[in-house]
C-alpha cells in the first residue's frame, strides 16, 4: 500500500493468527461489554456533534479538529514527541487527534489525556516505512 493511500488509514494494527488454544479459552472482555462501551461512545459523539454537519470523530472537518479534539500542553508535547520519534508524516497529526478523541470516548473521558494520545500514536505507527506488514 502506497504512502498516500496509507495516510488515509487511521487505525493500523497488524495481527497474527490466533492459536486454537487461545481461541477456546475464556479470557478477556466479553463482547457484550465491548458493544455497550462502543454504544456509549457513539451516543457521546452524536450528542457532542448534534449541531455540526458531522456525527462521528472520524469525519470531523479540519477546521473543527482543534475545537473537538483539544489537546492540553502535556498532550501536545506527547504528540510532538511521538511524531518526531516515530518519524510520522505531518498528515498523521489530525488522524491521531481524532483517534485520541475516540479512545477517550471509549474510556468515558470527557477530555483527551496523554495516554489517549500515546495509544492513538501506537495505532497509527504500524505500516510506516520500517515497520512490518508481513504475515508469512
Amino acid at each position: 500500500m502506497g504512502g498516500v493511500l496509507l495516510d488515509r488509514v487511521d487505525i493500523r494494527v497488524p495481527v497474527k493468527p490466533v492459536a486454537l488454544k487461545n481461541m477456546t479459552e475464556e479470557r478477556g472482555e466479553a463482547s457484550r461489554q465491548v458493544r455497550e462501551r462502543v454504544f456509549r461512545a457513539m451516543k457521546m459523539q452524536k450528542k457532542r456533534y448534534r449541531e455540526q454537519p458531522f456525527s462521528w470523530n472520524s469525519i470531523i472537518i479540519p477546521g473543527k479538529i482543534n475545537q473537538f479534539c483539544y489537546l492540553n500542553r502535556e498532550c501536545r508535547e506527547a504528540l510532538a514527541g511521538a511524531v518526531s520519534n516515530l518519524s510520522l508524516p505531518s498528515r498523521a497529526c489530525h488522524s491521531i487527534m481524532k483517534l485520541a478523541r475516540t479512545i477517550a470516548d471509549l474510556k468515558g473521558s470527557g477530555i483527551i489525556r496523554k495516554e489517549h494520545v500515546l495509544e492513538a500514536c501506537q495505532h497509527r505507527w504500524f505500516g510506516e516505512e520500517d515497520t512490518f506488514w508481513s504475515f508469512g
